[in-house]
């Protein structure tokens, strides 16, 4: 049986951390968080051995399977993907993805082996590092394109800003946003083989909707992550993901099912029509009301 990877796709702010930690609770899954930042706190020697907790020598002995070579080119690779610096190389170059897909491969194997759990989740959300993926072919990869309207994503984002005493910023998110989307929606799906657009609004309506396309999409059934979404139990942190936002910082999180924000840019006509019709191409409007089109700010 291949091991199945759920790679999530797309921009922060659009919820990949608490559907990280969702897919989580499931039995057979284990969710990594960003696994493109492997090599970065857990590299081997990075901490005393006497300081190794035993999730950094679960991610050691991980990397232990790869060699020096697989290491060093895995660690030059995310951090080219990370900023999406060598995005047309992976698409055009079949040995650019080989050689971030060979290691990877290794690696969800490797946890595979490790754990029994036969579905391992990656929020890294890389669009590169998602077109390289799509050239495993030792494991089953589902890529998930998790799109947000683009005045979810400006409103949540300049929330983080007033948290850090920054001025809010609206056309730099917006032309990440679509160079984000665009990318996924047009380069990423010519090379997937199993790829599926979700609406972030959809998991916070209609929870059950959203599960039932994902468990028909995976081949799998997520009860546990089906009554997180419901908002019927907590959502813990995860017990093996590495990186993360002021999500990961709380030690339970209860997802607010139905809830939204629709305040700030949302009721700027003027950011609509500048910016904002952008959203449009991926079914966004700008009548946006509370009943209809909703978001969360997770």
């Amino acid at each position: 049986m291949k091991p199945k990877l759920i790679y999530i796709c797309g921009m922060g702010h659009n919820g990949s951390t608490i559907l990280n930690l969702a897919l989580d609770l499931s039995k057979q899954v284990i969710a990594t968080s960003q696994l493109n930042e492997l090599l970065n706190p857990y590299a081997p020697n990075s901490v005393k051995q006497s300081e190794k907790t035993n999730l950094e020598h679960f991610w050691i002995d991980i990397l232990d399977d790869l060699s020096e070579s697989e290491k060093k080119a895995l660690k030059n690779a995310n951090h080219s993907t990370r900023g999406e610096r060598n995005i047309l190389s992976m698409f055009l170059f079949r040995g650019s993805r080989k050689r971030l897909s060979d290691p990877n491969t290794k690696i969800v194997q490797s946890i595979f082996a490790k754990t029994g759990n036969r579905v391992v989740v990656d929020s890294s959300k890389n669009v590169s590092r998602a077109i390289a993926l799509s050239e495993c072919n030792e494991i089953d990869v589902y890529f998930l394109h998790l799109i947000r309207d683009v005045r979810g994503l400006v409103n949540s984002s300049n929330k983080r800003a007033i948290e850090k005493s920054k001025p809010n910023k609206y056309l730099l998110p917006t032309l990440h946003w679509l160079f984000k989307n665009a990318s996924a929606s047009l380069l990423l799906r010519m090379r997937a083989d199993k790829m599926m657009k979700v609406h972030y609004e959809e998991i916070v309506l209609e929870p059950d909707k959203f599960m039932d396309r994902l468990e028909s999409f995976v081949g799998e059934k997520f009860p546990q992550t089906r009554s997180a979404l419901r908002g019927e139990i907590d959502i813990d942190q995860s017990t093996v993901g590495f990186s993360g936002n002021r999500v990961l910082k709380k030690k339970k999180n209860r997802f607010r099912t139905g809830q939204m924000s629709v305040d700030g840019t949302y009721q700027s006509i003027r950011y609509w029509y500048s910016l904002g019709w952008l959203s449009k191409f991926w079914g966004y409007r700008r009548d946006v009301r509370p009943n209809q089109q909703q978001t969360a700010d997770h």
